[in-house]
């Protein structure tokens, strides 16, 4: 996905493995996991996603609506990633992996 040493990745996670298991991932390459609320809504999401220049986007196909809503405002998200096997309510722009 092309993160590199500094980049910003944003998780937008419940307290679930796969926060973890992210965090850390982002965190081994030197990169800067930037964790946000679940709760958070689009107006939200897309302030901390901009104020930080994220390249890449973690979340779960549960949460991915209001990260939709923003998608042409997030001005430097290259990636979305959605971290669980619910692939069939995500669009297909969008990198699904089976946790």
């Amino acid at each position: 996905m092309g993160v590199e040493y500094g980049d910003h990745v944003i998780l937008r996670l419940p307290n679930i493995p796969e926060f973890v298991i992210c965090h850390l991932a982002v965190q081994r390459i030197g990169a800067l996991s930037v964790p946000i609320f679940p709760w958070y809504r689009a107006r939200e999401i897309a302030y901390v996603a901009n104020d930080c220049e994220t390249k890449v986007f973690v979340t779960l196909s549960g949460l991915i609506r209001d990260v939709q809503e923003i998608q042409s405002e997030l001005r430097t998200v290259r990636h979305f990633m959605v971290v669980d096997n619910e692939k069939d309510r995500v669009d297909e722009n969008i990198y699904c992996s089976a946790a």
